[in-house]
């Protein structure tokens, strides 16, 4: 949702991932995005890297 007050974005997501036969629980928060688009972008991108790291860790 954009900020009243600063036209800037707030972008957050929480979801399920089942990858390689693991189940993650993830949760992304994110602030101060350009866009809704580039906030998206950022919540996807520290999603897939925070299973890449879990998954590494195994």
């Amino acid at each position: 949702m954009p900020r009243s007050s600063t036209g800037r974005w707030v972008v957050n997501s929480i979801g399920e991932v089942h990858h390689s036969g693991h189940r993650f629980l993830v949760a992304v928060v994110s602030d101060d995005q350009e866009s809704m688009g580039a906030g998206i972008r950022q919540v996807e991108t520290a999603a897939v890297r925070a299973v890449d790291v879990l998954l590494r860790s195994r």
